[in-house]
């Protein structure tokens, strides 16, 4: 770069810049490269930010969402989007009028854990979705639905009705 500002000339018979206007350009040409680096900084760190306020997780599926996510980046349609890809639980109550909490609470009370342990009474599909939010790559994830094809045949393979 410098030896093309070296060379360039006032447009005016050919002339060379004078020295001082060419150490002005350099720092121009700096000055417009760490903005565009900062610019890029921050906009990176308002994507992140966007995506902590909606609750995504850094690791595991919400890593994975994170990555692919390419709408708007507002914390209402991030959460909106990851709650329609099941990464994030519904801000609605759940089936039977429960949110979350009310639901682990009264596995608790029926006998299962509620911590990521399993039970007997606990739905392979519930947790299924709790080892698949809990995988950190699609590799895993892949892994985790081979293992419960394989584990529990009568769930039978996924479909979109499932």
């Amino acid at each position: 770069m410098s030896n093309t500002l070296d060379t360039e000339t006032n447009g005016e018979g050919g002339q060379p810049l004078d020295p001082h206007i060419r150490e002005q350009l350099r720092k121009t040409n700096e000055w417009e490269k760490e903005a565009k680096e900062a610019n890029a900084r921050m906009a990176e760190m308002e994507r992140k930010m966007a995506f902590t306020e909606a609750g995504i997780p850094a690791s595991g599926v919400g890593q994975l969402f994170r990555d692919a996510y390419q709408g708007d980046l507002s914390a209402e349609a991030v959460r909106a989007a990851a709650e329609s890809y099941g990464i994030l639980e519904q801000s609605q109550p759940e089936q039977g009028g429960l949110s979350p909490e009310e639901r682990a609470a009264q596995q608790r009370i029926l006998g299962g854990t509620g911590a990521g342990g399993s039970s007997a009474g606990r739905d392979p599909r519930d947790e299924m979705l709790q080892r698949i939010r809990s995988a950190t790559n699609a590799h895993e994830v892949m892994d985790l639905v081979r293992e419960m094809e394989n584990t529990h045949p009568e769930l039978g393979r996924y479909t979109s009705e499932t």
